[in-house]
């Protein structure tokens, strides 16, 4: 359980951050469901969608609630996206190539992760998501992660599950990387999560 000093402090790191054209906050004490759009596809000229557009519920989850949900917690630069149909050809999801530079939480320390969002374009066929985050390559990232389908991770709620880096500090917010991982382990140290094979790191 999260100490009443720990919980204070969490309400001080708050932060901002752009996903799918929408602001998520990180974290937050109380969790509510909030509605958001989902897939929207999107043809170029003279085509018929694919798909129509269909509506999901993100719930708002605190810092403890990330931390505690999550397989891997880590760093890293993203290197590569591809996007593709799934297996029933009815939706476009994104891999995303992630050279880890700091393991905060797992069962081992993977060097590089792939991360599969739904959304994407094949051809000229493009599905947006305001559900899932927006990756870019050569951008600096934290993500809380669960273990996903055919070795890939899924980021945990959404977009708030990812925070963009910037000059070793979380954009959105004047916190510094450095001061936002102490306080997740310090989060794990009193709800006694283990950081696995990433302790120490």
């Amino acid at each position: 359980m999260v100490r009443a000093s720990s919980a204070a402090v969490l309400a001080l790191l708050l932060v901002t951050v752009v996903g799918c054209g929408e602001k998520a906050r990180v974290p937050s004490p109380t969790s509510q469901p909030t509605p958001v759009a989902g897939l929207q596809v999107t043809p170029t000229p003279g085509q018929e969608p694919i798909t129509g557009a269909s509506s999901g519920v993100v719930e708002e989850m605190s810092l403890l609630q990330l931390v505690s949900a999550a397989d891997l917690i880590i760093t890293g630069s993203v290197e590569e996206i591809n996007s593709q149909w799934n297996s029933g050809q009815d939706q476009i999801n994104t891999d995303v190539g992630v050279s880890v530079q700091q393991c905060v939480k797992g069962p081992w320390r993977p060097s590089r992760v792939t991360i599969r969002v739904p959304g994407g374009q094949v051809g000229d066929i493009v599905q947006s998501s305001s559900v899932g985050p927006q990756f870019e390559v050569g951008e600096e990232v934290l993500v809380f992660l669960e273990f996903g389908e055919e070795d890939t991770a899924r980021v945990i709620g959404g977009f708030q599950g990812k925070l963009t880096l910037s000059e070793h500090k979380v954009v959105g917010s004047d916190v510094s990387l450095d001061s936002f991982l102490s306080q997740v382990r310090q989060i794990m140290r009193d709800a006694r999560i283990s950081e696995g094979a990433c302790e120490g790191n």
